[in-house]
């Protein structure tokens, strides 16, 4: 609802108003949307492997429109935080892929996709830090997109060294 009671107000009276505030509004909105799918995508108690990689797929969608709104605003700190979810977003897609795998009787190996949504998430902290530029730029944003990008780091090495892809590369390429 509030996405639309800002679309109308851009449509009918949006020179006359601040339009980056509302812009700003009309992101934040759209952010939180795209968070609600990716937490209804992680928390479903479905097994329908296809039904969260939808909700994600919504969400990447709303989390990219508010990304652009920030954009046009120059608002850096938003833009961060953006990018971030979308990281969070993409190491979800990789415990999907995973489950799937595992339900699918697979999984014994660590997959190609999987690496691909880590590496993603990877991007995506690695752009939220260099739109910061150093951590004394919103300290408390650049903490939680290090811990973040801590925790992919620490996922991605565990997935790999548990379920390693000997079947593509060799044990010294999976240790290294």
């Amino acid at each position: 609802m509030s996405i639309e009671c800002y679309n109308v107000c851009k449509s009918v009276g949006g020179a006359s108003t601040n339009n980056n505030k509302l812009k700003e509004r009309l992101g934040n909105a759209w952010n939180e949307l795209g968070v609600y799918y990716k937490h209804t995508a992680a928390t479903g108690t479905e097994q329908d492997y296809s039904a969260k990689t939808s909700l994600c797929d919504e969400s990447y969608k709303c989390i990219i429109k508010g990304l652009t709104l920030f954009k046009e605003t120059g608002s850096v700190p938003n833009q961060a935080l953006l990018n971030a979810n979308l990281g969070s977003l993409s190491r979800l897609l990789a415990a999907i892929e995973h489950q799937k795998q595992v339900k699918e009787g697979g999984g014994a190996e660590f997959s190609s996709e999987e690496r691909s949504h880590y590496n993603r998430s990877i991007d995506y902290y690695n752009k939220g830090k260099t739109l910061l530029k150093r951590s004394s730029n919103h300290p408390t944003i650049w903490l939680n997109i290090e811990m973040d990008l801590c925790n992919v780091y620490y996922e991605f090495g565990r997935a790999i060294q548990d379920r390693p892809p000997l079947s593509r590369v060799s044990v010294q390429e999976v240790l290294h």
